[in-house]
Protein backbone atom coordinates (compact mmCIF):
# COMPACT_ATOMS: atom_id res chain seq x y z
CA UNK A 1 0.00 0.00 0.00
CA UNK A 2 2.52 2.03 0.51
CA UNK A 3 5.46 3.22 -1.06
CA UNK A 4 9.14 4.99 0.43
CA UNK A 5 10.88 7.49 -2.06
CA UNK A 6 14.15 7.86 -1.64
CA UNK A 7 16.49 5.96 1.71
CA UNK A 8 14.97 3.16 2.68
CA UNK A 9 13.76 2.38 6.30
CA UNK A 10 14.27 -0.98 8.41
CA UNK A 11 11.20 -2.42 9.14
CA UNK A 12 10.68 -2.59 12.56
CA UNK A 13 8.32 -5.03 14.71
CA UNK A 14 4.77 -3.47 16.17
CA UNK A 15 6.08 -5.53 19.26
CA UNK A 16 8.95 -3.22 19.83
CA UNK A 17 5.96 -0.93 21.59
CA UNK A 18 3.45 -1.55 23.57
CA UNK A 19 0.87 0.45 23.66
CA UNK A 20 -0.84 1.60 27.68
CA UNK A 21 -3.23 4.41 27.66
CA UNK A 22 -5.10 7.50 25.87
CA UNK A 23 -6.16 10.05 28.51
CA UNK A 24 -8.18 13.31 27.77
CA UNK A 25 -6.32 15.93 28.17
CA UNK A 26 -8.96 18.47 30.36
CA UNK A 27 -8.81 22.18 28.99
CA UNK A 28 -6.35 21.62 26.24
CA UNK A 29 -7.61 21.87 22.68
CA UNK A 30 -4.81 22.71 19.61
CA UNK A 31 -1.94 20.64 21.12
CA UNK A 32 0.87 20.37 18.97
CA UNK A 33 3.90 19.67 21.35
CA UNK A 34 4.90 18.36 24.87
CA UNK A 35 7.67 17.67 26.83
CA UNK A 36 8.12 15.64 30.10
CA UNK A 37 10.08 15.80 32.87
CA UNK A 38 12.65 12.42 33.60
CA UNK A 39 10.04 10.67 35.47
CA UNK A 40 6.89 11.77 33.72
CA UNK A 41 4.67 13.33 35.92
CA UNK A 42 5.24 17.01 34.59
CA UNK A 43 5.74 18.75 31.43
CA UNK A 44 5.01 21.14 28.93
CA UNK A 45 2.20 21.28 26.10
CA UNK A 46 1.86 23.76 23.44
CA UNK A 47 -1.23 25.00 21.86
CA UNK A 48 -0.74 25.70 18.11
CA UNK A 49 -2.61 29.30 18.92
CA UNK A 50 0.12 30.15 21.02
CA UNK A 51 -0.91 28.84 24.16
CA UNK A 52 1.27 27.44 26.94
CA UNK A 53 0.43 25.04 29.44
CA UNK A 54 1.75 22.89 32.14
CA UNK A 55 0.62 19.75 33.14
CA UNK A 56 1.14 17.01 35.97
CA UNK A 57 0.43 13.57 35.70
CA UNK A 58 -0.95 11.66 38.82
CA UNK A 59 0.63 8.13 37.60
CA UNK A 60 -0.40 5.23 40.57
CA UNK A 61 0.39 2.20 39.68
CA UNK A 62 -2.18 -0.09 37.73
CA UNK A 63 -4.38 2.71 37.03
CA UNK A 64 -4.88 5.16 34.05
CA UNK A 65 -3.09 8.32 34.18
CA UNK A 66 -4.74 11.45 35.59
CA UNK A 67 -3.82 14.62 34.28
CA UNK A 68 -4.27 18.20 35.53
CA UNK A 69 -3.58 21.37 33.60
CA UNK A 70 -2.69 24.80 34.15
CA UNK A 71 -2.39 27.37 31.52
CA UNK A 72 0.43 29.92 32.18
CA UNK A 73 0.29 33.57 31.34
CA UNK A 74 2.95 33.95 29.08
CA UNK A 75 1.51 33.06 26.00
CA UNK A 76 2.93 33.08 22.68
CA UNK A 77 0.25 35.83 21.15
CA UNK A 78 -1.52 33.62 18.02
CA UNK A 79 1.80 32.15 16.87
CA UNK A 80 1.85 28.81 15.42
CA UNK A 81 3.99 26.41 17.92
CA UNK A 82 4.94 23.53 16.26
CA UNK A 83 7.78 21.53 18.25
CA UNK A 84 9.47 22.19 21.78
CA UNK A 85 12.54 20.68 23.33
CA UNK A 86 14.02 21.38 26.45
CA UNK A 87 17.78 20.67 27.60
CA UNK A 88 20.59 22.47 29.83
CA UNK A 89 20.89 24.84 27.49
CA UNK A 90 17.30 26.38 28.10
CA UNK A 91 13.72 25.81 25.97
CA UNK A 92 13.54 26.23 22.46
CA UNK A 93 9.97 26.19 20.73
CA UNK A 94 9.54 25.89 16.43
CA UNK A 95 7.12 27.90 14.53
CA UNK A 96 5.45 28.11 11.16
CA UNK A 97 4.82 31.16 8.99
CA UNK A 98 7.40 31.54 9.21
CA UNK A 99 9.28 28.96 9.56
CA UNK A 100 11.44 29.99 13.12
CA UNK A 101 13.19 29.02 16.37
CA UNK A 102 12.89 30.96 19.53
CA UNK A 103 14.43 30.32 22.50
CA UNK A 104 11.08 30.31 25.06
CA UNK A 105 12.77 32.39 28.11
CA UNK A 106 13.94 35.54 25.95
CA UNK A 107 12.38 35.56 23.09
CA UNK A 108 15.44 35.64 20.73
CA UNK A 109 14.88 34.28 17.46
CA UNK A 110 17.73 31.82 16.35
CA UNK A 111 19.21 32.45 12.60
CA UNK A 112 17.33 31.13 9.39
CA UNK A 113 18.61 28.52 7.21
CA UNK A 114 17.64 29.46 3.42
CA UNK A 115 15.85 26.34 2.97
CA UNK A 116 12.75 27.17 5.52
CA UNK A 117 11.73 30.00 3.21
CA UNK A 118 11.70 26.81 0.92
CA UNK A 119 8.66 25.49 2.66
CA UNK A 120 5.01 25.03 1.60
CA UNK A 121 2.62 27.40 3.85
CA UNK A 122 1.25 24.41 6.69
CA UNK A 123 4.35 22.30 5.56
CA UNK A 124 7.35 23.98 7.73
CA UNK A 125 9.05 22.94 10.79
CA UNK A 126 7.32 20.93 13.13
CA UNK A 127 9.57 18.89 14.95
CA UNK A 128 12.30 20.26 17.15
CA UNK A 129 14.96 17.98 19.75
CA UNK A 130 18.19 18.33 21.72
CA UNK A 131 21.19 15.67 21.67
CA UNK A 132 23.24 14.93 23.77
CA UNK A 133 26.03 17.71 22.53
CA UNK A 134 23.30 20.35 22.90
CA UNK A 135 22.81 20.59 19.32
CA UNK A 136 19.12 21.81 18.39
CA UNK A 137 17.43 19.24 15.41
CA UNK A 138 14.53 20.44 14.07
CA UNK A 139 12.76 18.31 10.92
CA UNK A 140 10.22 19.76 8.40
CA UNK A 141 6.95 18.95 7.68
CA UNK A 142 7.72 19.51 3.90
CA UNK A 143 10.05 19.17 1.21
CA UNK A 144 12.73 21.88 0.07
CA UNK A 145 13.21 20.69 -3.46
CA UNK A 146 11.27 18.16 -6.29
CA UNK A 147 13.00 14.85 -5.02
CA UNK A 148 14.26 15.22 -2.16
CA UNK A 149 12.87 13.61 1.34
CA UNK A 150 12.27 15.85 4.13
CA UNK A 151 15.26 17.81 5.40
CA UNK A 152 16.56 17.50 8.74
CA UNK A 153 18.55 20.53 10.40
CA UNK A 154 21.02 20.90 13.09
CA UNK A 155 22.12 23.83 14.78
CA UNK A 156 25.50 23.99 16.00
CA UNK A 157 24.85 27.49 17.97
CA UNK A 158 25.76 29.56 15.25
CA UNK A 159 24.33 28.10 11.93
CA UNK A 160 21.92 25.36 10.44
CA UNK A 161 22.95 23.16 8.32
CA UNK A 162 20.83 20.24 6.40
CA UNK A 163 22.17 16.91 8.28
CA UNK A 164 20.40 14.39 6.44
CA UNK A 165 16.87 13.62 4.67
CA UNK A 166 14.03 11.44 5.96
CA UNK A 167 12.08 9.41 3.13
CA UNK A 168 8.72 9.67 2.22
CA UNK A 169 6.92 6.46 2.97
CA UNK A 170 3.35 6.78 1.40
CA UNK A 171 1.31 9.87 3.01
CA UNK A 172 3.32 9.75 6.20
CA UNK A 173 5.62 13.02 7.22
CA UNK A 174 7.27 14.17 10.43
CA UNK A 175 5.48 15.83 12.83
CA UNK A 176 7.17 15.28 16.30
CA UNK A 177 10.23 14.21 17.43
CA UNK A 178 12.49 13.50 21.03
CA UNK A 179 15.99 12.69 22.15
CA UNK A 180 15.53 9.38 24.66
CA UNK A 181 17.21 8.84 27.70
CA UNK A 182 18.67 6.07 25.62
CA UNK A 183 20.81 8.76 23.06
CA UNK A 184 18.57 7.23 20.33
CA UNK A 185 16.60 9.90 18.20
CA UNK A 186 12.65 9.53 17.89
CA UNK A 187 10.79 10.84 15.26
CA UNK A 188 6.95 10.57 14.80
CA UNK A 189 4.64 11.00 11.44
CA UNK A 190 1.38 11.38 10.87
CA UNK A 191 -0.74 10.22 7.66
CA UNK A 192 -4.23 10.92 7.20
CA UNK A 193 -6.17 9.35 3.80
CA UNK A 194 -10.06 8.40 4.12
CA UNK A 195 -10.15 5.74 7.09
CA UNK A 196 -8.66 8.53 9.46
CA UNK A 197 -5.17 9.19 10.66
CA UNK A 198 -2.12 7.22 10.98
CA UNK A 199 1.25 6.94 13.09
CA UNK A 200 4.29 5.77 12.85
CA UNK A 201 7.24 6.20 14.84
CA UNK A 202 10.76 5.83 13.94
CA UNK A 203 14.23 5.67 15.73
CA UNK A 204 17.80 6.30 14.86
CA UNK A 205 21.26 7.34 15.85
CA UNK A 206 21.56 11.00 16.00
CA UNK A 207 24.79 10.72 14.44
CA UNK A 208 23.79 8.69 11.30
CA UNK A 209 20.18 9.23 10.98
CA UNK A 210 19.99 8.17 7.44
CA UNK A 211 21.63 4.77 7.99
CA UNK A 212 20.39 4.02 11.24
CA UNK A 213 16.50 4.86 10.67
CA UNK A 214 14.32 1.89 12.04
CA UNK A 215 10.46 1.32 12.02
CA UNK A 216 9.14 0.76 15.40
CA UNK A 217 5.55 1.30 15.08
CA UNK A 218 2.84 2.17 12.30
CA UNK A 219 -0.95 1.84 13.41
CA UNK A 220 -4.06 1.09 11.49
CA UNK A 221 -6.27 4.00 10.57
CA UNK A 222 -8.13 5.38 13.47
CA UNK A 223 -6.06 3.63 16.05
CA UNK A 224 -5.38 7.34 17.85
CA UNK A 225 -6.28 10.63 16.39
CA UNK A 226 -4.34 13.35 15.06
CA UNK A 227 -0.99 12.77 17.03
CA UNK A 228 1.07 15.53 16.53
CA UNK A 229 3.70 15.89 19.58
CA UNK A 230 6.79 13.15 20.94
CA UNK A 231 8.25 12.98 23.82
CA UNK A 232 10.75 10.30 25.64
CA UNK A 233 11.43 9.82 29.06
CA UNK A 234 12.08 6.87 31.88
CA UNK A 235 9.82 5.96 34.17
CA UNK A 236 11.57 4.80 37.69
CA UNK A 237 10.74 1.21 36.72
CA UNK A 238 13.13 1.93 34.11
CA UNK A 239 10.78 1.54 31.24
CA UNK A 240 11.65 3.99 28.28
CA UNK A 241 8.06 5.39 27.77
CA UNK A 242 6.71 7.89 24.95
CA UNK A 243 3.76 10.14 25.44
CA UNK A 244 2.34 11.60 22.84
CA UNK A 245 -0.65 14.22 22.12
CA UNK A 246 -2.97 14.51 19.15
CA UNK A 247 -3.95 17.94 17.85
CA UNK A 248 -7.88 18.42 17.75
CA UNK A 249 -7.86 21.31 15.69
CA UNK A 250 -10.04 23.06 17.79
CA UNK A 251 -13.05 20.77 16.57
CA UNK A 252 -15.28 18.84 17.91
CA UNK A 253 -14.49 16.02 15.14
CA UNK A 254 -11.15 15.10 16.43
CA UNK A 255 -10.50 13.79 19.73
CA UNK A 256 -7.65 15.32 22.33
CA UNK A 257 -5.45 12.49 24.14
CA UNK A 258 -2.24 12.00 25.78
CA UNK A 259 -1.04 8.29 24.51
CA UNK A 260 1.31 6.78 26.26
CA UNK A 261 3.37 3.44 24.81
CA UNK A 262 6.58 1.78 26.19
CA UNK A 263 9.25 -0.09 24.17
CA UNK A 264 8.59 -3.35 25.30
CA UNK A 265 11.99 -4.34 25.67
CA UNK A 266 12.51 -2.40 28.86
CA UNK A 267 8.81 -2.66 30.59
CA UNK A 268 8.98 -5.13 33.43
CA UNK A 269 6.09 -7.81 33.55
CA UNK A 270 2.98 -6.13 34.33
CA UNK A 271 4.30 -3.05 34.88
CA UNK A 272 3.31 0.29 33.24
CA UNK A 273 5.32 4.01 32.94
CA UNK A 274 4.75 4.71 36.29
Amino acid sequence: MFCCFGLSVNPGLASELTFLSATPPPEIQGASAIELDAGGRAGIVLSDRGSIFRIGIDRAQGQSPQVNVQRLPRSLGGRDLEGLAIGPQGSFVAMESPSTVMRLATRERLPTHPAFEGFRHNKELEALAIDSNGALIAIGEGRVQSGDGFPVFRFDGVEWEIDAYLPQVGLFRPVGADIGPDGWLYILERGVGVFGFRSRILRADPAAIETSLTEILITAPGRHDNLEGLTVWQSDSGATCLTLVSDDNFSSLLRAEIVEYALTETLAPGMSCD
